[in-house]
């Protein structure tokens, strides 16, 4: 067993690495000058966490610059004339005017609601609004994928939510939801609360139902927060 010195190319600390021999002086020679490339594991760690959160930070950007990055190809296409349910609800997501109230449109599927939220979306957009879109399942995926890697990338991650000028999460309460998301999910609702920033939420259930499954304490927060700050829309 060989133990070799080398110098740290993220902390520039020095640290030790040991590799067996393997009797093969030409070889043993080559993986001894490899201990210039080594990395401190903890170091390696730091230096993956903080590609992922630039990866996931980065992707969120190019998605908001362009609109049809931002929104999915299945509602670029322009509204039909529309009559009846699907024309009323229209006109009252049309009638919101951007502001510190957002719009919770609740509702059965097949009801047009996401579709419309972005037609909603697209008018804020060429406005200049800057725009975050996911799905509540997406959020939470997300979320899972920073923490596994770094409590700090998470945390940046749901201050951009917070601080973007319209959140659009679409399916709330769809899907299985954690005792981390919950938490999240609860931190963004209130800082978005707090700095009356407008939410836009789709569900097929009203704001208690979605909530029902998170802890007494955290759903009556996050119901109470949402029913203060956003416009109630049956579809």
């Amino acid at each position: 067993m060989r133990t070799i010195g080398f110098t740290c190319p993220v902390c520039r600390e020095a640290g030790v690495a040991q590799f067996e021999e393997t009797g093969d002086q030409r070889l043993d020679s080559v993986l001894s000058g490899l201990g210039r490339l080594l990395v401190h594991d903890e170091c390696y760690d730091g230096r993956e966490r903080a590609l992922a959160a630039r990866r996931t930070f980065a992707l969120q950007a190019a998605q908001g610059r362009s609109w049809k990055t931002l929104c999915p190809l299945e509602f670029h296409q322009r509204l039909q004339r529309l009559s009846g349910r699907r024309a009323t609800l229209l006109q009252k997501l049309d009638s919101w005017a951007f502001g510190p109230q957002g719009l919770y449109v609740c509702g059965p599927g097949q009801r047009c609601k996401t579709r419309f939220c972005w037609h909603v979306l697209k008018r804020e957009f060429l406005a200049g609004r800057s725009i975050v879109a996911l799905t509540h399942p997406e959020l939470r995926q997300r979320l899972s994928a920073l923490m596994s890697d770094s409590s700090r990338a998470a945390v940046d991650w749901l201050a951009l939510l917070g601080r973007t000028d319209i959140l659009f999460i679409d399916d709330l309460g769809k899907g299985h939801t954690t005792s981390a998301s919950e938490e999240a999910l609860y931190d963004l609702v209130d800082v978005r609360y707090r700095n009356r920033r407008p939410t836009i939420y789709t569900s097929e259930f009203d704001a208690r139902q979605a909530c029902a499954r998170m802890s007494e304490e955290r759903a009556t927060a996050i119901v109470r927060r949402i029913m203060e700050t956003t416009l109630m829309v049956e579809a």
